[in-house]
């Protein structure tokens, strides 16, 4: 006769198992991410700083919709700090010709435009190559003739 020893089973743990490779992008990576963006720096920056690759950048990015957007806000701070700074110093002629130099170009701009007779676009004739051996051609051959 043989006898068969039964074992319990251990019962099952009711949490779903996570299969693969564990995130690379950890928490102080995130923090290292946000400090450069935070200065205005750009992914491939980021990821050098953080010492992760741009695709484990961009997989961490399409799956967290709350770091897309933090990072999105992160990217302007640096424009709304030069916006500021350069309103506050409008109180300065020089800066303030400038910022409207910039802003309203059809009133102020320095920049201005060359058109042809009656506004019609100008119209620039380049001599040279073939053009230039025609002209020379025919000014031989008006030479000849007197």
């Amino acid at each position: 006769m043989s006898t068969k020893r039964k074992t319990k089973r251990k019962p099952k743990d009711k949490t779903p198992k996570k299969n693969g490779r564990p995130c690379t992008v950890t928490p102080e990576i995130v923090a290292k991410l946000e400090s450069v963006f935070a200065y205005g720096g750009t992914v491939s920056m980021a990821c050098s700083f953080a010492e992760i690759t741009r695709d484990a950048f961009y997989r961490f990015h399409d799956k967290n919709e709350e770091f897309r957007n933090r990072i999105a806000l992160l990217r302007e701070k640096p424009l709304l700090k030069a916006i500021k700074t350069t309103v506050d110093s409008l109180s300065d002629p020089k800066w303030a010709t400038w910022y409207l130099e910039r802003k309203m170009k059809n009133e102020f701009s320095l920049r201005s435009e060359v058109t042809g007779a009656n506004g019609e676009p100008f119209i620039l004739e380049i001599w040279g190559g073939d053009a230039e051996k025609k002209k020379d051609e025919k000014n031989d051959d008006e030479d000849r003739d007197d």
